[in-house]
């Protein structure tokens, strides 16, 4: 532990363990909010459905706008209001019962949450060296991991998962979150850090660089193809294995497991033999191993192959996730890194699409046709990827950092 906080910067500390913190709740909460608005409220579940789902597009929205701004008005300043404004929303929920409300609150929420995110990892890249990058936004996603594995388990022992207590447990995480780092970015001073890093840049600035950067736009279409494979993947798993496998139900929470665990005690000790390689290799590998993981559940109802398939879909994630992070860091002008993570944001747009997508052939063409086509998605980002690479002019085989020792 001590190690590892002196590895980073302390706020970078504060935002990798505060990341496992506000997970740790949000898994208490969010995977049963669906279930908490149809007990609460008099919407139908297919309009439930379309509410979440708008919130989720108005995040990506907030995403982008809130990498932009906090590049103009600072991270501090964008952070502190994001986690503020979580946490009133949060609270909202705990006790409005008007639709009307819970839509507006749902919206609001939406994007604000998902401002912290573009600004959190812009200021973990400002504050770390170039080559503790990548170890620092895989041990996030580790955090993140970390705080889903647990916290339903830990909802379900206290008996608090479906009701309030969840909702109102996430608002005060968000209240504590937020006076922590306000009182530590004023100790270590980041405001002067920004004031060195901030260049004064206009909105049409920021179009026009997003607009003309063709290695962004690759990069950003591939993250969308990758994420409609792994972003929720639960989604498509679970319906198939609850309806078509015996025992599927308890299958699935063996393979939820899998995930967590693979992702927890693995990341860490890949993180720094990632650092060695490019982050373009990384992707091509995972993504292969994405489709190893679909074509394995789609071949037999054995759990073992089923298990051993989450392994290898798992280290597929390990290998993707930060590596993504890593290609938009190495094509970001200096000034607008904020802008460029917020631009990456889009690819949640995956999100959306994977679920719909892949319930739909589910439906139509049956499982095995899904799981096949999930895994012919897998290997098309990848050509979106080398393409970026291509337009970015960075070596498809060395690591950029390699490179720049070389030449010392």
């Amino acid at each position: 532990m001590k190690g590892f906080l002196r590895e980073f910067h302390p706020i970078v500390s504060v935002l990798l363990f505060g990341n496992v913190f506000i997970n740790l709740f949000k898994s208490m909460s969010y995977p049963y909010f669906a279930i908490y608005l149809a007990g609460r409220t008099e919407l139908d579940i297919k309009v439930i459905g379309l509410v979440i789902g708008i919130g989720a597009f108005t995040g990506i929205i907030g995403s982008f706008w809130g990498g932009y701004v906090s590049d103009v008005i600072g991270r501090r300043k964008m952070m502190l209001l994001s986690l503020l404004i979580s946490g009133v929303v949060y609270m909202g929920y705990t006790w409005i019962k008007s639709e009307y409300l819970i839509v507006i609150f749902i919206i609001i929420g939406g994007f604000f949450i998902s401002l912290f995110e573009p600004v959190s990892k812009a200021l973990i890249s400002d504050m770390t060296p170039p080559d503790k990058r990548l170890r620092a936004f895989s041990y996030r996603y580790t955090g993140t991991n970390i705080g889903y594995a647990v916290g339903p388990l830990l909802g379900s022992f206290m008996g608090i998962t479906g009701n309030a207590m969840p909702f109102l447990l996430m608002a005060i995480a968000y209240f504590i979150y937020l006076l922590i780092l306000q009182v530590l970015l004023k100790i270590f001073g980041i405001q002067k850090i920004e004031e060195e890093s901030i260049e004064q840049i206009h909105l049409k600035q920021v179009w026009k660089a997003i607009r003309s950067d063709f290695a962004l736009q690759y990069f950003i279409a591939g993250g969308i193809l990758s994420t409609i494979v792994y972003g929720l993947w639960s989604v498509p798993l679970s319906i198939y294995l609850t309806n078509q496998v015996e025992q599927g139900e308890k299958l699935f929470s063996i393979l939820l497991s899998v995930n967590a665990a693979t992702v927890i005690f693995l990341q860490p000790l890949l993180a720094r033999k990632m650092e060695k390689i490019s982050p373009f290799l990384l992707i091509m590998a995972g993504s292969a191993l994405f489709a190893l993981g679909e074509i394995g559940f789609g071949m037999t109802a054995m759990w073992w192959v089923f298990i051993f398939s989450m392994l290898i879909f798992s280290i597929g994630e390990i290998l993707v996730i930060p590596s993504e992070y890593m290609l938009i860091d190495q094509i970001t002008p200096n000034g607008m890194r904020g802008s460029y993570y917020g631009a990456q944001s889009f690819i949640g747009l995956g999100l959306v699409i994977g679920p719909w997508l892949s319930n739909l052939i589910l439906d139509l063409f049956g499982a095995k046709t899904m799981f096949l086509i999930m895994a012919f998605i897998a290997i098309s980002s990848i050509l979106f990827y080398w393409r970026g690479m291509h337009h970015s002019k960075m070596n498809l085989r060395n690591h950029p950092l390699q490179k720049a020792k070389a030449t010392r």
